[in-house]
Protein backbone atom coordinates (compact mmCIF):
# COMPACT_ATOMS: atom_id res chain seq x y z
CA UNK A 1 0.00 0.00 0.00
CA UNK A 2 2.67 2.14 1.23
CA UNK A 3 4.44 2.35 -2.87
CA UNK A 4 1.37 3.22 -3.84
CA UNK A 5 0.70 5.96 -2.06
CA UNK A 6 3.76 6.87 -2.44
CA UNK A 7 3.16 7.07 -6.32
CA UNK A 8 -0.11 9.53 -5.55
CA UNK A 9 1.96 11.52 -3.02
CA UNK A 10 4.74 11.87 -6.01
CA UNK A 11 1.47 12.78 -8.49
CA UNK A 12 0.34 15.71 -6.50
CA UNK A 13 3.51 16.92 -5.59
CA UNK A 14 4.72 17.13 -9.33
CA UNK A 15 1.05 18.92 -10.11
CA UNK A 16 1.97 21.27 -7.41
CA UNK A 17 5.45 22.22 -7.70
CA UNK A 18 5.84 21.80 -11.38
CA UNK A 19 9.55 20.76 -10.66
CA UNK A 20 10.16 20.32 -14.29
CA UNK A 21 10.37 24.60 -14.43
CA UNK A 22 12.42 24.70 -11.49
CA UNK A 23 15.96 25.31 -14.18
CA UNK A 24 14.00 27.72 -15.72
CA UNK A 25 15.39 31.07 -14.50
CA UNK A 26 12.35 32.94 -15.66
CA UNK A 27 10.03 30.53 -13.85
CA UNK A 28 8.73 30.79 -10.44
CA UNK A 29 8.87 27.30 -9.69
CA UNK A 30 11.70 25.54 -7.30
CA UNK A 31 12.05 21.98 -6.23
CA UNK A 32 13.76 20.68 -3.15
CA UNK A 33 13.42 17.12 -1.59
CA UNK A 34 14.38 16.27 1.86
CA UNK A 35 17.31 13.87 2.33
CA UNK A 36 18.04 14.39 -1.63
CA UNK A 37 18.95 18.52 -1.89
CA UNK A 38 22.31 18.97 -2.69
CA UNK A 39 23.67 22.13 -2.49
CA UNK A 40 27.15 23.72 -2.65
CA UNK A 41 28.48 25.69 0.78
CA UNK A 42 28.94 28.82 -0.46
CA UNK A 43 25.17 29.56 -1.34
CA UNK A 44 23.54 28.14 1.51
CA UNK A 45 25.61 30.46 3.16
CA UNK A 46 25.07 33.20 0.75
CA UNK A 47 21.55 32.92 1.30
CA UNK A 48 20.86 33.01 4.77
CA UNK A 49 21.23 29.04 6.00
CA UNK A 50 17.93 28.07 7.29
CA UNK A 51 17.14 31.46 9.02
CA UNK A 52 14.31 32.51 6.90
CA UNK A 53 12.78 28.77 7.01
CA UNK A 54 13.86 27.23 10.40
CA UNK A 55 9.61 27.15 11.33
CA UNK A 56 8.95 25.62 7.79
CA UNK A 57 8.13 21.71 8.27
CA UNK A 58 8.70 21.82 4.05
CA UNK A 59 12.13 23.35 4.34
CA UNK A 60 13.22 21.05 2.02
CA UNK A 61 11.00 23.30 -0.64
CA UNK A 62 11.40 26.48 0.38
CA UNK A 63 15.50 25.66 0.32
CA UNK A 64 14.72 25.29 -2.89
CA UNK A 65 12.57 28.69 -3.28
CA UNK A 66 15.67 30.62 -1.17
CA UNK A 67 18.13 29.31 -3.83
CA UNK A 68 16.05 30.62 -6.47
CA UNK A 69 14.61 33.66 -5.51
CA UNK A 70 18.49 34.44 -4.52
CA UNK A 71 19.23 34.12 -8.24
CA UNK A 72 21.09 30.91 -8.06
CA UNK A 73 20.58 27.91 -10.65
CA UNK A 74 18.68 24.89 -10.12
CA UNK A 75 17.95 21.56 -11.55
CA UNK A 76 16.01 18.14 -10.84
CA UNK A 77 17.55 14.52 -11.37
CA UNK A 78 16.07 11.22 -11.40
CA UNK A 79 18.10 9.25 -9.40
CA UNK A 80 15.78 6.26 -8.37
CA UNK A 81 18.70 3.64 -9.41
CA UNK A 82 21.39 5.80 -7.64
CA UNK A 83 19.90 6.75 -4.42
CA UNK A 84 17.24 5.80 -1.81
CA UNK A 85 15.38 6.30 1.23
CA UNK A 86 12.84 4.69 3.00
CA UNK A 87 10.28 7.50 3.69
CA UNK A 88 7.93 5.59 5.93
CA UNK A 89 7.71 1.85 7.20
CA UNK A 90 3.64 2.04 8.01
CA UNK A 91 0.24 3.93 6.97
CA UNK A 92 0.73 4.96 10.49
CA UNK A 93 3.76 6.33 10.58
CA UNK A 94 3.01 7.95 7.22
CA UNK A 95 -0.11 9.51 8.76
CA UNK A 96 1.55 10.92 11.31
CA UNK A 97 4.21 12.20 9.71
CA UNK A 98 2.31 14.19 7.39
CA UNK A 99 0.52 15.73 9.95
CA UNK A 100 2.74 18.41 10.23
CA UNK A 101 2.98 18.78 6.25
CA UNK A 102 -0.32 18.72 5.01
CA UNK A 103 -1.50 22.66 6.19
CA UNK A 104 1.82 24.33 4.93
CA UNK A 105 0.98 24.62 0.74
CA UNK A 106 -1.73 27.22 2.08
CA UNK A 107 0.09 28.79 5.06
CA UNK A 108 -2.37 27.16 7.53
CA UNK A 109 -4.94 28.74 6.41
CA UNK A 110 -8.22 26.13 7.66
CA UNK A 111 -10.96 27.99 5.83
CA UNK A 112 -8.59 27.65 2.54
CA UNK A 113 -7.12 24.47 3.02
CA UNK A 114 -11.02 22.63 4.32
CA UNK A 115 -12.08 24.49 0.39
CA UNK A 116 -9.50 22.71 -1.28
CA UNK A 117 -10.26 19.07 -0.67
CA UNK A 118 -13.87 19.93 -2.49
CA UNK A 119 -11.72 19.86 -5.95
CA UNK A 120 -9.53 16.74 -4.53
CA UNK A 121 -12.68 14.38 -4.23
CA UNK A 122 -14.08 15.84 -6.78
CA UNK A 123 -11.64 15.33 -9.70
CA UNK A 124 -9.37 12.46 -8.30
CA UNK A 125 -12.09 10.17 -6.61
CA UNK A 126 -15.46 11.15 -7.69
CA UNK A 127 -14.81 10.56 -11.05
CA UNK A 128 -14.14 6.27 -10.44
CA UNK A 129 -17.17 6.11 -8.12
CA UNK A 130 -19.75 7.44 -11.08
CA UNK A 131 -18.39 5.27 -13.16
CA UNK A 132 -20.66 2.53 -11.79
CA UNK A 133 -23.73 5.24 -11.54
CA UNK A 134 -24.01 6.80 -14.35
CA UNK A 135 -25.00 6.00 -17.55
CA UNK A 136 -25.00 7.38 -21.56
CA UNK A 137 -23.17 10.25 -21.77
CA UNK A 138 -22.61 11.25 -18.44
CA UNK A 139 -20.98 7.63 -18.28
CA UNK A 140 -19.19 8.44 -20.96
CA UNK A 141 -17.68 11.76 -19.95
CA UNK A 142 -16.56 9.54 -16.57
CA UNK A 143 -14.99 7.18 -18.17
CA UNK A 144 -13.11 9.34 -20.53
CA UNK A 145 -12.22 11.35 -17.46
CA UNK A 146 -10.79 8.14 -15.80
CA UNK A 147 -8.52 7.04 -18.95
CA UNK A 148 -7.04 10.76 -18.83
CA UNK A 149 -6.25 10.48 -15.00
CA UNK A 150 -4.70 7.17 -15.73
CA UNK A 151 -2.34 8.44 -18.70
CA UNK A 152 -1.11 11.04 -16.71
CA UNK A 153 -0.56 9.21 -13.80
CA UNK A 154 1.79 6.50 -15.37
CA UNK A 155 4.61 8.73 -15.54
CA UNK A 156 4.14 9.40 -11.30
CA UNK A 157 4.03 5.29 -11.29
CA UNK A 158 7.43 4.99 -13.60
CA UNK A 159 9.29 8.14 -11.36
CA UNK A 160 7.80 6.28 -7.99
CA UNK A 161 9.07 2.68 -9.29
CA UNK A 162 5.68 1.21 -8.01
CA UNK A 163 3.91 -1.19 -10.37
CA UNK A 164 1.47 -0.73 -13.11
CA UNK A 165 -1.42 -2.73 -11.38
CA UNK A 166 -1.15 0.20 -8.42
CA UNK A 167 -3.06 2.48 -10.65
CA UNK A 168 -6.05 0.85 -9.76
CA UNK A 169 -5.62 1.77 -5.85
CA UNK A 170 -5.45 5.62 -7.62
CA UNK A 171 -8.68 6.69 -6.28
CA UNK A 172 -7.72 4.50 -2.69
CA UNK A 173 -4.97 6.33 -2.17
CA UNK A 174 -6.39 9.86 -3.60
CA UNK A 175 -8.70 9.77 -0.56
CA UNK A 176 -6.67 8.46 1.94
CA UNK A 177 -4.74 11.61 1.08
CA UNK A 178 -8.14 13.83 2.01
CA UNK A 179 -8.18 12.03 5.00
CA UNK A 180 -5.10 12.98 5.70
CA UNK A 181 -5.29 16.04 5.35
CA UNK A 182 -8.71 16.67 7.09
CA UNK A 183 -7.11 14.96 10.37
CA UNK A 184 -4.69 17.21 9.96
CA UNK A 185 -7.02 20.14 10.32
CA UNK A 186 -8.68 18.73 12.96
CA UNK A 187 -5.57 17.93 14.87
CA UNK A 188 -4.41 21.48 14.41
CA UNK A 189 -7.28 23.46 15.43
CA UNK A 190 -7.90 20.69 18.96
CA UNK A 191 -4.16 21.54 19.91
CA UNK A 192 -3.55 25.14 18.47
CA UNK A 193 -0.76 23.85 16.84
CA UNK A 194 0.93 20.66 15.64
CA UNK A 195 4.25 18.20 17.13
CA UNK A 196 7.13 16.86 15.50
CA UNK A 197 9.75 15.19 17.45
CA UNK A 198 8.55 15.68 20.88
CA UNK A 199 8.14 19.32 20.55
CA UNK A 200 4.79 21.38 20.24
CA UNK A 201 4.65 24.40 17.36
CA UNK A 202 1.86 27.13 18.08
CA UNK A 203 -0.20 28.26 15.37
CA UNK A 204 0.66 31.53 15.58
CA UNK A 205 4.31 30.72 15.37
CA UNK A 206 3.83 28.08 12.32
CA UNK A 207 1.79 30.73 10.08
CA UNK A 208 4.62 33.66 11.14
CA UNK A 209 6.74 32.35 8.96
CA UNK A 210 4.78 32.42 5.57
CA UNK A 211 8.25 32.14 3.07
Amino acid sequence: MLPAFMSVFTFYFSLYAKPWKAKDPKSKYHIGIGAFNLVKSEVYWKIGMHEKIKMRPDDDVKLGKLIKTNGYKQDLLFGNELLSVKWYSSLKQLFNGLLKNSLTPFNYNMPLTLLSLIPQFLLNVFPFIALFFTSGFTQLFYTLTVIWIMILYQGSLKISGSKKWHALLFPVNSFIFIIIQLRSIIYALKNDGLDWRGTHYSLRELKSNKF
